[in-house]
C-alpha cells in the first residue's frame, strides 16, 4: 500500500527541536537519515516508553522521506 503521510509530516514526525528541524529532514538526506534512526530508537515497541504504533507511523515516514529524497533511508 502507498504511504499515507504528506512529506511536510513525516519530516515533522520525525525532528527534534535542537537536532533535526523538519526543514533540514527535507532538504538533506543525510540529516533525514539520523532523524529517522533516532526516533526509531525513542519509539521502539522494546524501549521504555515505546510503542509498536508510534514505531509504524516512523517507519511510514522512513518510506515518505526516502521516496522524496530518492534514496533508501
Amino acid at each position: 500500500t502507498a504511504p499515507t503521510m504528506t512529506t511536510e509530516a513525516a519530516a515533522f514526525l520525525v525532528a527534534r527541536p535542537g537536532e533535526h528541524y523538519p526543514d533540514d529532514v527535507l532538504s538533506d538526506p543525510q540529516v533525514a537519515k539520523a532523524a529517522i534512526r533516532d526516533a526509531c530508537l525513542a519509539s521502539h515497541p522494546d524501549r521504555p516508553g515505546g510503542s509498536a504504533d508510534a514505531f509504524h507511523q516512523i517507519q511510514t515516514a522512513r518510506a515518505v522521506l526516502a521516496s522524496h529524497h530518492g534514496v533508501s533511508l
